[in-house]
């Protein structure tokens, strides 16, 4: 295991590489997953929230779903939530976490190499609306990243 802590101008994190196992999940409350792990992956008893990862649903609606799942899964201020998937399961990931009663603990296991170098690292998120990309958006850094 190897660890490099991030200084934030929002919060400071960490960033951990070693190999992801199920003793990963222990500290969460709800997985937010890419839906092309939905049967590749055995994941926790944890609640999942599986998200079809594509351009067309970084939107609003998209984060309101997300938050009405949060709810139903009885997530509550105090709760923790691991993201698992590449660059659009980031973005929906921060936004989430960041207005679900004005802001939760999230940490980020990137799936992709572009997510791995780009999309965790800073916290910054983005969402489409309407014809315009990437309009709505903010910095909300993960807890913690994991990456295998």
């Amino acid at each position: 295991m190897f660890e490099i802590n991030i200084k934030s101008s929002v919060e400071d994190y960490r960033v951990t590489f070693k190999p992801l196992d199920n003793s990963i999940y222990q500290d969460f409350d709800l997985l937010l997953v890419d839906s092309f792990f939905r049967n590749r992956t055995l994941f926790s008893d944890l609640p999942v929230v599986f998200i079809e990862a594509t351009e067309q649903n970084k939107t609003l609606s998209s984060v309101e779903h997300i938050c009405e799942e949060l709810a139903r899964h009885g997530l509550t201020r105090k709760s923790r939530i691991l993201a698992i998937g590449g660059g659009v399961v980031q973005d929906l990931a921060t936004i989430v976490a960041s207005v679900y009663m004005r802001g939760i603990s999230w940490s980020f296991a990137p799936s992709t190499l572009t997510g791995m170098v780009d999309s965790c690292v800073g916290g910054k998120s983005s969402i489409n609306v309407g014809a315009f990309k990437n309009l709505v958006g903010n910095v909300y850094p993960p807890k913690e990243i994991f990456i295998d």
